[in-house]
This record gives structure tokens, C-alpha cells and sequence, in this order.
């Protein structure tokens, strides 16, 4: 579930500042985001976030986009690219990577860019 900061960031913006936002984000998630009850609360969370992410669709979201997840759980960073797959995006588990985390905060952004490309 999507939840701020949301940051939008060209994957050909200096390395430093796609880390300083990957790490502000990692640092900022948490697991106890209240999900809608209703249809009619998701649709509306919906809105709100393609709004945020300045998207009018989540399906032009995927087929415009390069996309990865980014887990931090303990001191393990786990990314799992994805891609779009007509409607959906689908993770691609076989080129999942697994960094151990100890403020290596740019070598894994340079992992993360280099899964991007």
C-alpha cells in the first residue's frame, strides 16, 4: 500500500540524490497502513495517489514506467524489478537481488539503477 513520501525522480538524476530519496523512503515506510474497507475508500485512495504521482491511469503508470521494489527487513535490502504485462505489473523474481544493509547506501542505489536500465 502506497503511503508518502512520494518522490519522483528520473533515473538520470546524479546517483546521490536518487539515494537521499530511495533511503528517505526506506526509512519512512512502516507496516501498519490502515487499508480502505470499502471499494468506494479504495477507489478514492486511488485517485488521491495517481494524483500525487502526477499519473491519470495506473495502467499508463506501468506501461510508461521501470519499476522495482525496495524491501529493507533487519539489515537485508531486497530488489525485485518488475514489468508490465498487459494490464499489470509482474515481478520478476528470478532477478530479484539481495544486498546485506550496513549503511551502503550508494553501492546498493548504483545496484538499483543498474536493475532500472
Amino acid at each position: 500500500m502506497e503511503d508518502e513520501p512520494i518522490f519522483i525522480i528520473p533515473i538520470s538524476s546524479p546517483e546521490q540524490e536518487i539515494c537521499d530519496k530511495i533511503f528517505t523512503s526506506l526509512k519512512s515506510s512502516r507496516e501498519d497502513i490502515k487499508f480502505p474497507e470499502t471499494k468506494e475508500e479504495m477507489r478514492e485512495r486511488q485517485k488521491v495517489h495517481l494524483k500525487n504521482i502526477k499519473e491519470k491511469s495506473y495502467l499508463g503508470l506501468y506501461k510508461n514506467s521501470t519499476s522495482c521494489s525496495i524491501r529493507l527487513i533487519g539489515n537485508m535490502i531486497t530488489i525485485t524489478p518488475y514489468i508490465f504485462n498487459k494490464r499489470w505489473l509482474e515481478p520478476v523474481e528470478e532477478k530479484t537481488l539481495k544486498i546485506e544493509y550496513d549503511n551502503n547506501e550508494l553501492e546498493i542505489t548504483r545496484k538499483i539503477i543498474e536493475i532500472l536500465e
